[in-house]
């Protein structure tokens, strides 16, 4: 029997919470394998790849759910944050600004910006 999205999601979401991200990539790729059109299943690999402290990977995955979905300010945002994971600080900047573009009252990437600025000014 083949799982359903949300079957992938709460499995590796569970995986995640407990910190095991190898469990919740497995999960992910699992669904992003029967789904491969579902961008969800990429944002959180992303996620996942983020929890390990693999923003590389996290970054491809971030970009491959931004091109099934341009407008998903959150995943603008997440690949944001694994920019400044990396120290790149203006590729976080350009996400971050992109977040805001699609969503200006996106507090979160606000709040995310402002901080990585300071990093920039340091």
């Amino acid at each position: 029997m083949d799982m359903t999205v949300m079957d992938f999601i709460a499995s590796g979401t569970k995986h995640m919470l407990s910190s095991n991200y190898d469990m919740a990539i497995e999960e992910f790729t699992q669904m992003a394998r029967q789904y491969p059109d579902n961008a969800s299943a990429y944002i959180n690999l992303g996620m996942a790849y983020m929890g390990k402290n693999d923003n590389d990977r996290a970054i491809e995955e971030f970009t491959r759910a931004i091109q099934m979905d341009p407008n998903d300010a959150s995943t603008y945002c997440n690949r944001g944050v694994a920019y400044t994971g990396k120290g790149d600080y203006d590729q976080a900047v350009e996400n971050l600004e992109a977040a805001l573009r699609i969503n200006p009252d996106y507090a979160n990437a606000k709040l995310i910006l402002a901080n990585v600025r300071r990093l920039q000014d340091q």
